[in-house]
C-alpha cells in the first residue's frame, strides 16, 4: 500500500462521515464532555479544549452514561474476578490432570496480564464509555519486544476503518497531529523532512499530521500459530505516513492478527458506524437543556422580580442592590411586576425529562440496592436483567471485542514462549480460547445448586427406599461440580485416578474380607477338631 494512496483513502473516509460527526458533536457537548470536538482544529491542543461547557444546563445524561459504562466494565471485565476461560475442544482432554493443570496455568498467566502487568483496565473503561456515548469505540493492542502488552483507546474523531463483508476490520486508519519533537521521539532513526527539523530547533507550536494505517495483507500465508513469519509476511501490516510530504516514517510492521478492536453499541442500517443510547435519547437531552434553562430563568424572575414604575414617580435610577435607596414621589410609584411564572410546573417537567434520560441508560434497571453488598441471588438477578435489557450490546461486545482480545493475548504469549510448556500429546489445535462472562459463570454455578438440591432430595427419599442412592453417579457429579466452582486442577484427582483408587480400595476390602472369612473358617475348624478330640478323650 503506497503512502500517497494511504493518505487519500483516509481523507476519503473522513469526508464520508460528516453526517455522523454532527451527532457525535452533540454527544460530546451534552453526554461526553471533552471526548470529541469534531469540528475543532487541534493544531493547538490546549486552546482547542473548551473547559466551560456553559451550554449544558443539566448533567443527567453525563452521569447516566458514566454509570452505564461503569456497570458494563464491572460486569464484563471485572478486575477482581476471572472473566474469561480456556477450554479444550475435546472435553475428554480435560479429564487428564496434566492437561487440566496446564490449561489453568495458562488462564492465570493471561489473566495476570490484564490485571497486573498492563494498562488494560485503565483503557477499557474509556473504551466502554465511548461505546455507550458515541456508539463506536476502538482500542489498539500492541505487544512490545519484551512481551509487555500496551492498550490504547483511540479517540473516535481520530479513527477510520474499512470493513469486510462479515463486518470485521480490514483496514484501520488513525489520523492525528503531533509536534516535531513528538515525531522525532517516535522515529529517532529516520531522516525527517526539513520542516519538521526546523520546528524541533525553533518551536512555533506547529503540528504535523501523521497517518497510521493497519491493513490486511492478502499475500500472507494462513497462520496456525506454529510459524514465526517475518514482519512483512504477516497477516496485517502497519505503516506511518507524514501527511504533508507523503513520506513513510519507520519500517513496515507486521501483526499475526488485527491489533485493533472495534466495537459498536448497535448496528445502523446503511452505515458502518454504530449508534448508541445517547443518539436514541438525544431529542430528550436537548429538550431537557432548554427546559432547565427556562426554569432557571423563571427562578430568577421569582427571586428578583421586575418592577413597574410611573414615568415621573421615580426620582433618579432604581437601585436594586442590597440596602439600595431609590427616591420616589410616593410609595405607589414603584411596585413589583408579577409575571405569573409557574416555577413548580417547570420543576415537575424537568424531573420527568430527567427520568426519561435515566431510563434510556437503564439506570433504573441496573442500579444496586441500598445495601453495601449483594447476595449471590441478587447478583444473578442483576445479570439476568442486564442480559435482557442489554442483550444485543453484551453479545456484540463478546464477539467483536472480548473473544478477539483473549485469543490475541493468548497467541502472543504462546508465540513469545511465555506460557508454561505444553504437555506431550497436546497441541495448539486442541485449545479453544473463549470469553466466559459473569452470566456464564453464574449459569455454571446454577448446575452446582441443582446437584446440591438433587442429592438432598435423594438422601431424603433414601430413608424410605435406600436403593435410590444407586441412581446418581457421585464421582461424576463431584468432579463436574469442582470444575464449575473453579477448584484448581492440582487439588482434584481425575476421574480415572479416582476410579483406580476406588478399585484398589475395593480389592483391599475384598482381600480383607476373604482373609477374615478364612480365619473364621479356620477357627471354626479348630474348634470342631478340639471338640472332637475332647469327645474321643472322654471315651
Amino acid at each position: 500500500m503506497e503512502p500517497a494512496q494511504l493518505v487519500a483513502d483516509c481523507e476519503r473516509l473522513d469526508s464520508d462521515r460528516k453526517n455522523v460527526e454532527y451527532q457525535w458533536d452533540l454527544i460530546e457537548s451534552y453526554v461526553m464532555p471533552n471526548r470529541g470536538r469534531f469540528f475543532t482544529d487541534l493544531d493547538s491542543e490546549e486552546k482547542a479544549v473548551d473547559w466551560r461547557h456553559r451550554e449544558r444546563f443539566d448533567d443527567t445524561a453525563v452521569f447516566a452514561a458514566q454509570s452505564l459504562a461503569a456497570t458494563i466494565h464491572s460486569t464484563l471485565t471485572n478486575q477482581a474476578a476471572s472473566w474469561f476461560g480456556l477450554k479444550f475442544r475435546d472435553p475428554k482432554l480435560a479429564s487428564k490432570k496434566e492437561f487440566a493443570e496446564w490449561l489453568q496455568a495458562c488462564t492465570l498467566h493471561v489473566h495476570n496480564i490484564f490485571t497486573h502487568s498492563s494498562n488494560f483496565h485503565l483503557e477499557v473503561s474509556e473504551f466502554y464509555h465511548d461505546d455507550v456515548g458515541f456508539g463506536s469505540a476502538s482500542m489498539l493492542h500492541e505487544v512490545e519486544p519484551g512481551g509487555k502488552h500496551k492498550f490504547k483507546t483511540c479517540m473516535v474523531r481520530e479513527c477510520y476503518f474499512e470493513e469486510s463483508a462479515d463486518g470485521d476490520v480490514l483496514r484501520f486508519y488513525r489520523k492525528r497531529k503531533y509536534s516535531g519533537l513528538q515525531i522525532r521521539d517516535m522515529f529517532p532513526d529516520d531522516v525527517l523532512p526539513e520542516a519538521v527539523l526546523t520546528e524541533i530547533e525553533k518551536p512555533t507550536g506547529k503540528k504535523f499530521t501523521l497517518y497510521n494505517c493497519i491493513y490486511k495483507n492478502f499475500k500472507a500465508n494462513p497462520d496456525d500459530g506454529s510459524v514465526i513469519d517475518k514482519p512483512e509476511e504477516r497477516q496485517f501490516l502497519q505503516k506511518y505516513v507524514l501527511g504533508e510530504s507523503k513520506l513513510q516514517l519507520g519500517k513496515t510492521h507486521g501483526y499475526y492478527s488485527m491489533p485493533v478492536y472495534f466495537l459498536r453499541w448497535a448496528r445502523t442500517a446503511g452505515s458502518k458506524w454504530g449508534y448508541s443510547q445517547s443518539m436514541v435519547v438525544m431529542g430528550h437531552i436537548l429538550s431537557l437543556q432548554e427546559l432547565v434553562s427556562m426554569t432557571l430563568t423563571a427562578n430568577e424572575l421569582a427571586i428578583e422580580p421586575p418592577v413597574t414604575a410611573t414615568s415621573r414617580g421615580v426620582l433618579g435610577d432604581i437601585d436594586l442592590a442590597a440596602r439600595g435607596v431609590t427616591y420616589v414621589e410616593s410609595h405607589d410609584a414603584i411596585k413589583e411586576f408579577m409575571t405569573g411564572a409557574k416555577v413548580e410546573f417547570g420543576s415537575m417537567a424537568v424531573d420527568q425529562m430527567q427520568q426519561v434520560v435515566r431510563y434510556a441508560f437503564f439506570q433504573d434497571k441496573l442500579e444496586l440496592r441500598d445495601s453495601p453488598a449483594m447476595t449471590a441471588t441478587e447478583v444473578n438477578a442483576r445479570m439476568e436483567q442486564m442480559q435482557r435489557f442489554l442483550g444485543g450490546a453484551v453479545i456484540r461486545a463478546k464477539s467483536d471485542f472480548l473473544d478477539k482480545l483473549v485469543e490475541r493475548t493468548f497467541m502472543e504469549e504462546y508465540r513469545g514462549g511465555r506460557l508454561p510448556d505444553m504437555p506431550e500429546g497436546l497441541s495448539l489445535k486442541d485449545v479453544d480460547v473463549e470469553y466466559v462472562g459473569a452470566l456464564a459463570r453464574l449459569q455454571r454455578l446454577d448446575a452446582v445448586d441443582s446437584y446440591r438440591n438433587w442429592i438432598g432430595l435423594i438422601m431424603e427419599y433414601a430413608q424410605v427406599s435406600p436403593d435410590v442412592t444407586d441412581i446418581p453417579d457421585f464421582h461424576k457429579i463431584i468432579d463436574d461440580a469442582g470444575e464449575r466452582l473453579g477448584v484448581p486442577a492440582e487439588a482434584r484427582k481425575s476421574l480415572s485416578e479416582a476410579m483406580d483408587i476406588k478399585k484398589a480400595r475395593e480389592e483391599a476390602q475384598q482381600k480383607a474380607l476373604e482373609a477374615a472369612t478364612n480365619k473364621d473358617q479356620m477357627g471354626a475348624a479348630n474348634l470342631a477338631a478340639d471338640a472332637k478330640n475332647k469327645e474321643e478323650g472322654a471315651r
